[in-house]
């Protein structure tokens, strides 16, 4: 119970910096965009998920922590605002906070009404599975960034292409500095997907107690480590920009979701309730 409150109090504070921030800079000039307030607003809210994510994890349990679907998710949205909230520092940063909200908030509310009695239990008590865990959620927290990145990259050049002009462009870097900081970004979420893959598949057995298997799981996973493998090669070597490198961007994305909430969700409820 104290859980599925605390994630729609955190839901509640991202919706409203979402919606008061949205409006503001819609309204208001672009001056004084974003308000003095967004800030402050978005740490308290990152308080709330805060102590949701540290009670979906370890409330009710005795010993170890509860992982699934909604409490990964949740520190994985929980962690991609603590970096986002670190380039508030800049004029141009709130534009990524504005898109982490609303999806947060949707998160949060997820989180709230799905059955924790689905999530496994993992040990606290194994350090190696403990890394290999929050290993692969920095990988997820890190590429949960790069995709609002690339979703704002995405808008801007979609206005830029079809001569539609919005106010909020004026506030955003010049396209080379996003794309530049994106795949410093997109590089960080690789160097840690690529120790994820190597743990997952060099110490299964010791990590899982199974030994290491062609799973879709671990084809989705892989698939995503090769497409963003042959995104920054093909950025390092043929110089890939725009459009293409942000297909490329989207797949991967799009195999690395798969690979944990197609499994999850297949696993906890599509068997779950045909076994019932």
């Amino acid at each position: 119970m104290t859980s599925i409150l605390l994630h729609l109090a955190a839901a509640l504070c991202y919706a409203l910096v979402a919606v008061g921030g949205w409006r503001h800079c819609r309204v208001s000039d672009l001056q004084s965009c974003p308000p003095h307030w967004l800030r402050p607003a978005y740490v308290a809210a990152l308080l709330v998920h805060a102590a949701a994510v540290w009670a979906i994890l370890f409330g009710g349990v005795t010993s170890g922590i509860r992982l699934g679907v909604a409490p990964v998710f949740s520190l994985t949205l929980w962690l991609a605002g603590i970096i986002l909230a670190w380039d508030l520092r800049r004029p141009e940063g709130h534009w990524a906070t504005l898109i982490h909200a609303p999806a947060a908030a949707a998160v949060a509310i997820v989180a709230a009404v799905l059955p924790l009695s689905l999530d496994p239990v993992v040990a606290a008590g194994r350090p190696a599975l403990v890394a290999h865990l929050l290993v692969a959620i920095v990988s997820y927290a890190l590429f949960s960034v790069v995709a609002i990145h690339a979703f704002l990259m995405t808008l801007a050049e979609q206005a830029l292409h079809r001569h539609r002009f919005f106010r909020w462009l004026e506030r955003l870097p010049p396209l080379m500095t996003m794309e530049r900081q994106l795949f410093r970004m997109i590089g960080m979420g690789f160097a840690a997907l690529t120790l994820t893959n190597l743990t997952g598949i060099f110490f299964s057995e010791a990590l899982f107690g199974l030994p290491w298997r062609w799973d879709h799981k671990t084809v989705f996973s892989l698939s995503a480590w090769l497409v963003f493998a042959v995104l920054l090669l093909g950025r390092w070597r043929y110089g890939w920009r725009g459009q293409t490198a942000l297909r490329w961007l989207w797949g991967g994305i799009v195999l690395l979701v798969l690979a944990y909430l197609g499994f999850h969700f297949v696993r906890d409820f599509l068997l779950n309730h045909r076994s019932a």
